[in-house]
């Protein structure tokens, strides 16, 4: 695979310094507390993944050349990943959400909102990966995706990973 022109359009982005998790969660609350909601802010988090994450795909020639696979934390990151599965499915990909979690539903609010929409979207694979072995599982097929988003942990992640991350 020719990876040339690709890096060639992403170099720019590529370059730019990553945000660390504390900036990012500050820029969280105060856009909250300028009154911008957080189903809206995860509304454009989740619309903006699924933008790059088409146009990553239409760039390596993989846009309908098999599932776009989306892992899904528990948390808002997660709630992310959903909001991306269903722009994408809306955009006509063929779309897998694996929710690595123990929990059936996400604990947030807003997160769980977002995990309710796409839990009616019969279009939209959904598999849930409880433990380590079940991840373990699943990631064997995994290199079939067109591309796979890591949607798993976010600026709230405390402490040591537990299982089934």
């Amino acid at each position: 695979m020719d990876l040339r022109a690709l890096r060639g359009r992403w170099a720019a982005q590529a370059s730019l310094p990553a945000i660390s998790a504390e900036t990012m969660a500050g820029a969280d609350r105060r856009a909250q507390a300028l009154g911008v909601p957080e189903l809206r802010l995860m509304e454009h988090a989740g619309t903006a993944v699924a933008a790059a994450v088409r146009a990553l795909a239409v760039d390596l020639g993989r846009w309908g050349n098999g599932p776009i696979v989306i892992l899904c934390g528990p948390g808002n990151n997660g709630g992310d990943g959903y909001v991306a599965a269903r722009r994408l499915g809306l955009a006509g990909a063929s779309v897998i959400v694996a929710v690595v979690a123990s929990e059936a539903r996400p604990r947030g609010v807003t997160a769980a909102r977002n995990w309710d929409r796409i839990a009616r979207d019969t279009g939209i694979v959904k598999v849930r990966l409880p433990v380590a072995r079940d991840v373990a599982m699943f990631g064997h097929g995994v290199e079939k995706a067109a591309v796979v988003v890591d949607a798993l942990l976010g600026t709230g992640v405390r402490g040591v990973l537990r299982e089934p991350i």
